[in-house]
């Protein structure tokens, strides 16, 4: 079953782990990020992202700019960010950015990246051009 998605306008899916952090650093990292979130106005919903094999904790936040996305990469040390204008690159020196070809919503875990709405137990993926 695959569902179509209504996504706002403006939107970003963030993490603050990073690979080869221990478990307990990732964690005070997204405690950190929900709180920077909510102290600068964001209402973030939490989700498990899988990210190029990886299963992390990150954060859908709605009405939030691109621009703002990549200056929370750079300040939670990200490699990407991935926004409502598609995959941006946070580090410096990579000029790359994949535009979306199509995001929807499915009950069963899909290959390759995806991202689990926690609190609707739905699958988010997202394919790039």
């Amino acid at each position: 079953m695959r569902l179509d998605m209504t996504m706002p306008d403006h939107w970003a899916l963030i993490s603050a782990e990073v690979a080869g952090n221990s478990q307990y650093a990732n964690q005070k990292a997204t405690e950190y990020l929900r709180s920077a979130l909510e102290r600068d106005g964001y209402a973030a919903q939490p989700v498990l992202d899988c990210f190029e094999g990886t299963l992390e904790h990150s954060y859908f936040v709605s009405n939030m700019s691109a621009f703002s996305a990549l200056e929370y990469g750079v300040r939670f040390a990200q490699k990407v960010v991935l926004t409502h204008a598609g995959m941006l690159h946070v580090r410096v020196g990579i000029d790359e950015t994949k535009a979306i070809k199509s995001i929807s919503l499915t009950p069963f875990k899909p290959d390759g990246d995806w991202t689990l709405l926690q609190n609707c137990g739905l699958y988010l993926k997202v394919e790039f051009e």
